[in-house]
């Protein structure tokens, strides 16, 4: 009986959960969630509804509207462009699943107000000039 109603000598790392079914991939745009699904990152799949990169929450009973109110009121640090390492190449506005960048003066700009700050642009830029 050794064993026996615990996790069988499987031990958790800081800030992993217990329970995976808490964890979800959503679409910042519409609220669809799916269950997160351990070892696939979220910013790989793509909402069926609006076609956009998902992002990862730990509860989804929160309406669109308080996601929306909790950013506006948390000091988020959002992904930043270095205008000294910016190629202006585009990279970034072709992966961005808000439209939250554009081209300035040959440098890309973020929206903080579109962004959801799922970090696809940061994963993408070749020149690492966005973090």
């Amino acid at each position: 009986m050794l064993g026996k109603g615990r996790q069988s000598g499987k031990r958790l790392h800081r800030g992993q959960s217990r329970n995976f079914s808490e964890e979800y991939c959503v679409c910042p745009q519409c609220g669809y969630s799916t269950p997160h699904e351990q070892g696939i990152p979220c910013n790989t799949k793509k909402c069926p509804k609006c076609n956009v990169f998902l992002i990862r929450e730990q509860n989804t009973s929160t309406t669109n509207n308080q996601m929306f109110n909790n950013k506006k009121s948390k000091n988020i640090d959002f992904p930043r462009v270095d205008a000294d390492l910016c190629t202006g190449c585009g990279a970034c506005i072709d992966v961005c699943p808000m439209e939250a960048i554009f081209m300035e003066d040959g440098i890309a700009k973020i929206d903080e107000e579109k962004c959801s700050n799922c970090r696809v642009c940061q994963d993408e830029c070749p020149v690492e000039a966005i973090n």
